[in-house]
């Protein structure tokens, strides 16, 4: 199953503005350059997916800018899954294969957006997956978003 990056943000202060990006770099050492947040571990990157942002948006009746939910990435066309002990990776562009590692937790800043927002976002993984890099790589917007069941010959030792 193949989808489209639809949007790249960062932060440059933890509690900083999101700030949206054409295009950037993404490693394993420092996640989506310059955010604070991309040191290695579970939660380097984070992604929504836009089909849940808009199922947010119906069920708040206001549609809000995907960066109010402070995630890395947005991406359409994708299913993943929820509820799931089964590793997942993701392809973005040619070059940056992510891992997915668990549910994303609305955190308090959502209330102060809108009321209501946290308790819609906790319902069925719609606050988002938090991941991590298994292999840098630049990516833009348009990319291609590509679901792997299994991490190709040379990366599997890393992850």
């Amino acid at each position: 199953m193949s989808g489209e990056l639809k949007g790249i943000a960062r932060r440059e202060a933890i509690m900083g503005p999101m700030i949206e990006l054409e295009e950037t770099m993404v490693t394993r050492e420092s996640g989506v350059a310059c955010d604070p947040r991309g040191q290695p571990g579970p939660r380097q990157v984070s992604l929504l997916l836009e089909r849940d942002w808009h199922e947010v948006g119906f069920e708040m009746r206001r549609q809000l800018p995907w960066t109010v939910r402070r995630a890395n990435l947005l991406v359409a066309g994708i299913e993943l899954p929820i509820y799931s002990y089964e590793p997942c990776w993701l392809r973005i562009g040619t070059e940056l294969i992510i891992s997915i590692n668990g549910e994303m937790a609305p955190c308090w800043r959502m209330e102060s957006v809108q009321e209501g927002l946290s308790g819609v976002l906790a319902l069925d993984w719609r606050c988002g997956r938090i991941c991590s890099v298994v292999q840098s790589g630049f990516i833009k917007m348009g990319d291609s978003v590509e679901s792997l069941n299994e991490l190709p010959e040379d990366l599997k030792s890393i992850d």
